[in-house]
């Protein structure tokens, strides 16, 4: 009898594995800090698998315009340790600028949090 309940969550824990489910002990916290009025309230992904290629979009709120990626302080960190990533411009059909992608190929094993702020001294186009 123990054996076949053991074997029916070793069952139940590799199918959930497998789906790409993230169990409390696989993941990692992900925590942003982001200009209020500049991007959208879209849902953020709040956990991640370690380890795992990471590629957040933050759209930009319908009555900003003239940013880029590189107006923007972009910092993403794990504790004190600053994390390696790529960002570029999110672009409509017209070419464009709507948003901000961030690429993280590596999330490493540590909660992350991911700050976009604009410069002191840069006023937003709104």
């Amino acid at each position: 009898m123990k054996r076949n309940i053991l074997l029916l969550t070793a069952v139940v824990l590799a199918a959930v594995m497998l789906t790409g489910c993230i169990l409390p002990f696989m993941g990692i916290k992900v925590s942003y800090d982001l200009e209020e009025e500049i991007f959208t309230d879209a849902k953020l992904t709040t956990k991640v698998k370690k380890g795992s290629l990471f590629e957040p979009e933050f759209l930009f709120a319908e009555d900003v315009e003239d940013l880029t990626f590189e107006s923007f302080d972009i910092a993403v960190l794990a504790g004190e340790t600053e994390v390696e990533f790529e960002a570029a411009d999110v672009l409509n059909e017209e070419e464009a600028v709507i948003g901000i992608e961030i690429s993280i190929p590596d999330v490493g094993k540590k909660d992350i949090k991911i700050s976009i702020k604009l410069p002191v001294d840069e006023e937003p186009a709104l």
